[in-house]
């Protein structure tokens, strides 16, 4: 059997929609779903355009509110939930943590791709409290980090570094006038207490 990246290879885009073969004879449900995977997976949008990842209007989350086969396997690949770009306001909404541990869950093993926008200040302390338990539990899995328009004193409550042994690129971009810090193939790192302050 072809890989899927070879099987959509063969698929030919620029035949007019209707008159194509695969559009008359094959329904999209009915593609292997290593093949289906594959095209979700192509569906992620590359620009967010500011808008949270976990959004329904978009994918992955879209693609799993079809049907239940598509939920199926939408949840079954992993790589459609290893990026995650949030603002931290959206820890203010109903369930949202519950959601984001879900998210990142459904990413099992694939090393993650995060970025966190905003600051806690707003948050309740509940909220805020949860947050930093569960950017500690996620931690070890980060291969890429990016903090965009943070208040540093918002992390300086962290009390004991914490280790990212699959850190490489690390980006922290304060709010205000605050000093950017990029630091790129990091091995391992780790973010000691002050690195934020």
């Amino acid at each position: 059997m072809l890989p899927a990246n070879a099987l959509l290879s063969q698929v030919d885009t620029s035949a007019p929609g209707p008159q194509t073969h695969l559009a008359q004879s094959i329904c999209i449900s009915s593609l292997p779903p290593e093949i289906m995977s594959a095209i979700f997976i192509r569906c992620l949008p590359t620009v967010r355009k500011g808008r949270d990842a976990v959004n329904i209007a978009e994918v992955p989350l879209l693609l799993s509110q079809v049907c239940s086969h598509w939920r199926q396997i939408a949840l079954s690949a992993p790589t459609l939930w290893k990026d995650l770009d949030i603002r931290l306001e959206y820890f203010e909404r109903k369930q949202a943590a519950n959601m984001v541990e879900t998210w990142l869950a459904r990413a099992r093993n694939c090393p993650l791709s995060v970025t966190f926008q905003g600051s806690t200040r707003h948050l309740v302390d509940s909220e805020s409290t949860r947050f930093f338990e569960m950017f500690c539990r996620h931690a070890s899995a980060m291969k890429s980090l990016r903090l965009e328009n943070i208040d540093t004193g918002d992390w300086k409550r962290m009390e004991e570094p914490i280790e990212f042994p699959l850190l490489r690129n690390l980006t922290i971009l304060p709010s205000g006038n605050g000093r950017s810090t990029v630091v790129s193939a990091p091995d391992p790192y780790h973010i000691p207490k002050g690195t934020l302050s």
